[in-house]
């Protein structure tokens, strides 16, 4: 039997944390407000590579905190790049201790780049018959490319080998060096030879062979490029120095200490808790409480509701358990709903939200409301229910509830709370909605985060609260078996509706926090967001006025000068034809 070779991965990491800072996707907040896209996005590249490519042996390298000999060769050695965004640090620190808590090395050595780190390091490898595997994009690093050594992009997985390189180009690694020698490289500063591109540099050394050898002919090269190439030859050698990879970094191969193994759990589902990423916590089956027991659940995906999307569109990442431990109430008796009454009079607080038959408020007749003031409890009134199925009267539950509905002392919360102010405005039991007064969790998500990819109940609960909440089609079917509200079991109905007003709760909790760190959008929140939701309801409930006689007449005049430039047409044609035909 074939023994298996081993296999190194090693990643750039300041490029592939720059590559998941800049990735085009919205921006991620921790529950404390602390940036996290970087984090994230490099967390979940990491943990697909293990998945997909399952590697033998891990290391990141990282660039030195210190000017390296780069910079005493040439000072102004990337002199001129922008400085680190401001939070950016942050992130990496936090990288730093994901890969810790993931036990996986982290290379940095003062005075040299993360490049010359991993050029040693294949070097090392590769020796010792281990396949190397470089998970870098920059052009720098295919010059050590070699029968054991690979170019490996971590996001499409592609592999590139000498010959590889070969077809794509019309070059060997070692050539490479040249060609960069050449053409300079304007982000990191190095000169190169003015108005050479890749383009020209690639052509000159695939006709010369090399660099020395272009420069011995360098009197053949004409034109404005020839006088650059033979006036900047001083300038050519220090680029080649420059961008020449040092395999003689003080770091040593250390394949026990590279090998891949079990991550400390306990530690990374700290981590990933303080960041919000319940995502990972339930993917890496990790949980807070240290038991971090594999949950039967791994690996399935998520279902979505019809029409809703979640944080990354390939829902690669299950949601988390539903808890067991939830207490909703069905109240569908005069007995039930006067008990119910005398709790909500006692909250200061609450969400709630409407079922209704149709999703367009202004065609909706009301189903039922639920109601929730604490995390996994809920509460719902049905007021239409299937034939023979208890359910509360209209004017008993307008006479109870519409004088709680319209205190605008008692702080509301909903999610899209124009849709449940029409409904219940129509139903006679007008909502108050006052600066300060009502939350909605939709724009709540919206004013955090304007970059997400869907701001539903749904959404939010699978992102930020790790829970999966009943799917709509499960009570009401789909297609043209679908059924209104009203006709399902009101049994199910309470499941469905209380976990709506539960999560949409859990949901202020959550957003309320996030808003209280940002004075100043909380500010903004509360005086023009929420305030304009009563403006934009009224606007649509009142509809707007027009004037039909004016229209009327306005569409007989165009009538008329249609008709006339028609006849001019066919006046000046000579004959009569079809005027709105293409052909």
């Amino acid at each position: 039997m074939t023994k298996k070779t081993p296999r190194l991965f090693i990643i750039d990491g300041h490029a592939q944390i720059y590559s998941a800072y800049y990735a085009p996707m919205r921006p991620l907040n921790a529950p404390s407000g602390e940036p996290t896209k970087a984090v994230y996005v490099f967390t979940t590249a990491l943990l697909g590579l293990l998945e997909r490519e399952k590697p033998d042996m891990l290391v990141v390298a990282m660039d030195s905190k210190t000017p390296g000999f780069r910079t005493t060769i040439y000072p102004e050695y990337k002199a001129h790049r922008p400085p680190m965004p401001e939070d950016m640090p942050g992130q990496i620190v936090r990288i730093e201790q994901i890969l810790e808590a993931m036990r996986i090395p982290m290379l940095r050595v003062d005075g040299y780049e993360a490049d010359d780190v991993m050029g040693t390091l294949a070097v090392a490898a590769e020796k010792r018959g281990v396949e190397v595997y470089i998970c870098s994009k920059d052009k720098d690093m295919l010059q050590l490319l070699g029968p054991s050594v690979f170019a490996y992009d971590i996001k499409t997985g592609k592999k590139t080998d000498p010959d590889t390189l070969l077809a794509e180009t019309g070059l060997r690694p070692e050539q490479f060096v040249d060609v960069l020698a050449l053409q300079g490289d304007t982000a990191d500063n190095v000169p190169g030879v003015p108005d050479v591109g890749p383009k020209t540099a690639m052509d000159w050394i695939k006709k010369y062979g090399s660099l020395d050898a272009l420069l011995a002919h360098a009197d053949e090269i004409k034109g404005k490029r020839g006088d650059n190439l033979r006036a900047n030859k001083d300038k050519i050698e220090l680029s080649r120095e420059l961008v020449t990879l040092h395999c003689d970094a003080p770091v040593e191969f250390d394949q026990s200490l590279f090998r891949v193994c079990e991550p400390d759990k306990q530690r990374l589902a700290a981590v990933f808790s303080e960041l919000g990423f319940t995502r990972l916590l339930s993917q890496m089956g990790l949980k807070t409480d240290g038991s971090n027991a594999s949950p039967s659940h791994a690996g399935q995906p998520p279902v979505a509701r019809k029409g809703q999307s979640s944080l990354f569109e390939d829902g690669q990442e299950p949601p988390s358990v539903r808890p067991a431990n939830k207490t909703y109430h069905l109240v569908d008796t005069p007995e039930k709903l006067d008990a119910f009454v005398n709790e909500l009079k006692k909250q200061k607080q609450f969400a709630f939200d409407t079922e209704t038959t149709h999703i367009n408020a202004m065609r909706a007749e009301l189903a039922g409301l639920s109601f929730s003031w604490q995390a996994h409890t809920g509460w719902y009134l049905p007021v239409r229910a299937p034939l023979g199925q208890n359910r509360l009267e209209p004017a008993d539950v307008k006479k109870a509830l519409g004088p709680i509905l319209a205190d605008a002392k008692r702080y509301k919360i909903a999610q899209n709370l124009k849709y449940d102010w029409l409904v219940l405005e129509n139903a006679g039991m007008p909502v108050a909605v006052c600066e300060g007064g009502v939350f909605d969790t939709m724009v709540a998500s919206y004013c955090l985060s304007p970059d997400r990819g869907s701001h539903s109940m749904d959404a939010m609960s699978r992102d930020y609260l790790g829970y999966e909440p009943i799917a709509i089609t499960s009570l009401i079917g789909k297609g043209k078996n679908q059924r209104t509200f009203d006709q399902a079991d009101t049994q199910a109905a309470c499941d469905y509706a209380a976990e709506d007003a539960d999560v949409t709760w859990q949901l202020y909790m959550y957003l309320s926090r996030r808003l209280d760190a940002q004075p100043a959008l909380k500010k903004l929140f509360e005086t023009v967001e929420m305030p304009l939701v009563e403006v934009l309801a009224r606007m649509e409930a009142n509809g707007v006025s027009l004037d039909t006689a004016l229209l009327r007449r306005m569409s007989n005049e165009i009538s008329d000068t249609i008709g006339e430039l028609t006849d001019n047409i066919f006046q000046l044609a000579g004959v009569s034809f079809n005027i709105d035909s293409p052909r």
